[in-house]
């Protein structure tokens, strides 16, 4: 798996899971025999001082 399969699951999986909480966004994608799932949560970067999404944890089921 790389970052371009994770980006793939935010852009084009579906939500799921039961609701998180504000700020946070857990996103599945089904393909072939696994399942991806993706969770992010939203943060402040003051380096930059913009909005930025921080990858929480990404699973693999089989």
């Amino acid at each position: 798996m790389t970052l371009f399969d994770v980006l793939d699951v935010l852009e084009n999986g579906t939500d799921s899971g039961p609701k998180r909480k504000i700020g946070m966004i857990e996103r599945t994608k089904k393909s072939k025999n696994m399942t991806i799932k993706v969770l992010v949560a939203e943060s402040y970067n003051y380096d930059i001082s913009e909005d930025i999404w921080l990858i929480v944890h990404v699973g693999v089921t089989r």
